[in-house]
């Protein structure tokens, strides 16, 4: 039987700090300019409005030791609306990442990131994705972490997310579980809010969206 104080208040914690640790030393390369010197339109427009462009990166270029490509959306002012990068061969056997996506806003900065999992850690550790939410001022505001349908099958559980306070503390963490999960237990989404110490001041567990027990 599955140990929900194992799931609730270890597996969070472990996963985040373990996924943030990774991501940490990645997430700085999404919010810059990425300069190089091949680069060639791939649409005059996009359905952003505006053109794609493909940047491919060899020896020389900047960050060819970090990414292989990457592909840049603009809308039709010009501005930026998506970029997406896939790493090097290096990138991915040593940190585990295949791609990564960000989105900006109007002002092209950086309010969400993607980082896809290779195939190998989507076999290993069942994680397809990590997204990191900012605001338009750079504030880290939420973190989400998808499982595949098999690891949520084994553990119950298929998303986690995070919210922080404007401190950089967690403000709620959230456990999506699985249908399969929920008939066994009740629930199928355990909400535990913390006060700006980090103290537990409230859990919360709810089936279809209506709230079960306090």
């Amino acid at each position: 039987m599955l140990n929900l104080r194992t799931v609730e208040k270890e597996g969070i914690l472990n996963t985040y700090s373990r996924f943030l640790l990774l991501v940490a030393t990645l997430s700085f390369l999404l919010s810059g300019t990425i300069q190089a010197e091949t680069k060639s339109e791939i649409s005059g427009k996009n359905e952003f409005g505006g053109k794609t462009v493909k940047t491919i990166y060899s020896e020389g270029d900047s960050n060819a030791g970090v990414f292989r490509e990457s592909i840049a959306y603009f809308h039709g002012n010009a501005k930026k609306a998506k970029e997406e990068f896939v790493y090097t061969e290096t990138v991915m056997n040593e940190k585990g990442f295949g791609k990564a996506v960000a989105y900006f806003d109007a002002d092209e900065k950086v309010i969400k990131q993607e980082f896809f999992y290779t195939d190998k850690i989507v076999a290993t550790n069942g994680a397809i994705l990590l997204a990191y939410y900012y605001t338009g001022a750079g504030a880290f505001v939420k973190q989400e972490l998808l499982y595949t349908d098999k690891f949520a099958s084994a553990n119950g559980y298929k998303k986690l997310t995070a919210y922080y306070h404007a401190t950089g503390r967690v403000s709620t963490r959230e456990f999506e579980y699985t249908g399969k999960f929920a008939d066994e237990y009740g629930f199928d989404r355990y909400m535990e809010h913390f006060d700006d110490a980090g103290r537990v001041i409230k859990q919360e567990r709810y089936r279809n969206n209506k709230l079960i027990h306090q």
